[in-house]
């Protein structure tokens, strides 16, 4: 339960806020009775707190020193001063007394379970608890129901596009992963994207992140970028320079256990029967105010659509094994997510007649998720870009994105959700440079 009255003392320090950070020094602000707590989530400006008991690193500790110096100038822990007053003062506080399942070694049986979590009845409506005295202060229905929802995401972030061995455009490739410059010569544009791409992914806050057509470089470029609110966990495919991976705001989870798990099936690209092996990454996350333990999958699907009738749903029925043989150690799944880019659109198979009611469930390939009791959300809005010929990319990069970049009418990024109904959660101002696809999120509780 939290404390809807909590008021941290001044000498407390509630972290993730400079102004406060600022105040606390390791191995003295304790003995004068200070507090640390955490910040697990934050809406407007109510946040919940949790004790922060976590020892002190040595640069931790080595920056005391430097606070203790700094001190000595006077101005400076005057305006540090009054930027706590005022953060104090704008800010409201909750106090999380739940207990969370310890982080632990992959697949530690020694993992206990989580304790059950009264307040949780896994809806939006106002949560009571009978055994509270109604003449005591209530914790806001409304900022429970938001803290009990996550948000989720998947975005195809395109892969670095290549040249030929003489240094020309390669016949098969995708147009937005080249930049033009002032002499009109084409250049692989990945430096500039994954910036767009982590400026998209701030900006949309979301709580968890799916991501497809990694490469290591990118990835560490990302850590890098992303890492002050989030982790990321990586997974290349063999035989491939990308791969996948999940990015979780790492002041909101604790990550439990994860695996990696490979799939190797048919592919039949331009009529030519062939196979493929490609990875896909499990990861189990808890919510540190909720209790409830998230499965969330990133997978990267072959284009099944010119495959046989009976070879269609394998890569996704081959991941939808791995995730049921996952078996939890010492905690329940509460919620399982499988998210990613599918390459299997609204439209049906290849070959046969336009549906009159488009959707996921007209997919092939998907038949075995609904079965399982998997739900997607509704929205069919295009989840590709691109342009029509490579010579619009030098009024893409200026900025002419209505005029150059063209819908591909098919969505292929999609977010499948076990047993409850995700919601459509629209992602207004992104850059759609990054990428020819766009991130794509859901509300899931």
């Amino acid at each position: 339960m939290s404390d809807a009255n909590f008021r941290p003392k001044f000498i407390d320090c509630v972290q993730n806020n400079a102004f406060e950070n600022y105040f606390y020094v390791e191995g003295i602000t304790s003995k004068l009775g200070g507090n640390k707590y955490s910040v697990i989530t934050e809406r407007g400006n109510t946040a919940l707190l949790r004790p922060d008991k976590r020892s002190a690193s040595f640069t931790q500790k080595a920056l005391s020193l430097l606070k203790l110096a700094s001190y000595f100038t006077v101005i400076i822990p005057l305006i540090m001063l009054c930027g706590k007053i005022v953060y104090r003062q704008s800010h409201k506080f909750l106090l999380s007394q739940k207990k969370i399942v310890q982080s632990q070694p992959f697949q530690n049986r020694d993992i206990q379970p989580p304790k059950p979590n009264p307040l949780t009845n896994h809806t939006i409506t106002p949560i009571t608890n009978p055994k509270i005295n109604p003449t005591q202060p209530q914790v806001n229905p409304k900022v429970l129901s938001l803290a009990e929802r996550i948000t989720v995401g998947t975005y195809n972030i395109l892969f670095p596009q290549k040249f030929t061995k003489t240094g020309d455009l390669p016949p098969i490739r995708t147009d937005m992963g080249y930049g033009v410059d002032k002499e009109g010569k084409y250049f692989e544009n990945s430096a500039f994207r994954v910036g767009v791409i982590a400026n998209n992914i701030l900006k949309s806050n979301l709580d968890v992140i799916t991501l497809q057509e990694v490469t290591p470089d990118v990835k560490e470029d990302l850590q890098k970028r992303l890492g002050k609110d989030y982790d990321i966990y990586y997974a290349q495919h063999k035989k491939a320079a990308h791969g996948v991976a999940v990015a979780f705001k790492k002041h909101k989870f604790t990550k439990l256990s994860i695996q990696t798990k490979t799939a190797t099936f048919p592919t039949n690209f331009n009529n030519k029967p062939g196979e493929q092996t490609r990875s896909h990454i499990m990861i189990d996350i808890q919510d540190i105010a909720t209790n409830k333990v998230f499965r969330v999958v990133s997978a990267h699907a072959t284009d099944p659509r010119d495959l046989k009738a009976t070879e269609k749903g394998l890569h996704v029925n081959k991941i939808l094994h791995d995730v049921e043989a996952f078996k939890p150690q010492g905690y329940t799944v509460d919620r399982t997510i499988l998210a990613g880019d599918w390459n299997q659109d609204q439209w049906g198979n290849r070959g046969e007649v336009r549906p009159a009611t488009p959707g996921a469930h007209q997919a092939s390939a998907f038949q075995e998720l609904f079965k399982k009791n998997f739900h997607v959300d509704t929205n069919l809005n295009s989840t590709e870009f691109g342009v029509d010929k490579i010579s619009d990319l030098e009024n893409l990069q200026g900025g002419a994105l209505k005029d150059v970049l063209k819908s591909r009418e098919r969505r292929i990024d999609w977010l499948f959700v076990q047993n409850v109904q995700p919601e459509y959660l629209e992602l207004p101002d992104q850059d759609l440079r990054g990428s020819d696809h766009k991130l794509t999120a859901v509300t899931v509780k």
